[in-house]
């Protein structure tokens, strides 16, 4: 009866111990859902940002590249680039678009589709609609 007994309060203390582990998985599941969900809806927004543009061709603008690779991919003067986009001369064309956006205030979405909609303008050959002032 008494090794009975041990033996019931032993699987009833690791069923416990199991609970908190159980928990721990299924919430780091539900954050794993939350943060590719994020993902998905920023790349949403992105190549929403380029069909309004009228140019589904520049919708692959990243926060990860660089001016000097925009401006290449693209085929626009990567100086025209620069004063489309509001900088000063100068500037380093191997900077992410990131690293600008941070200096410039912005979040790094919204100034990719700022110079998506450079390249755009460029593209067209329309006059300057913006220097790429602050937000």
């Amino acid at each position: 009866m008494v090794v009975a007994l041990r033996e019931l309060a032993s699987a009833a203390i690791g069923g416990r111990a199991r609970r908190p582990l159980l928990l721990g998985l299924i919430a780091a599941a539900g954050l794993l859902a939350v943060l590719f969900g994020l993902r998905a809806y920023s790349s949403y927004q992105a190549l929403r940002s380029a069909r309004e543009a009228t140019a589904a061709e520049v919708a692959p603008v990243r926060p990860w590249m660089t001016l000097h690779y925009v401006a290449h991919a693209y085929g626009v003067p990567e100086d025209a680039l620069d004063e489309r986009l509001g900088l000063p001369a100068g500037t380093d064309g191997q900077e992410s678009l990131r690293a600008l956006a941070h200096e410039r205030g912005y979040r790094p979405s919204d100034y990719a589709r700022l110079v998506q909609q450079a390249v755009v303008e460029l593209r067209r050959g329309a006059p300057p609609s913006r220097g790429g002032g602050g937000p």
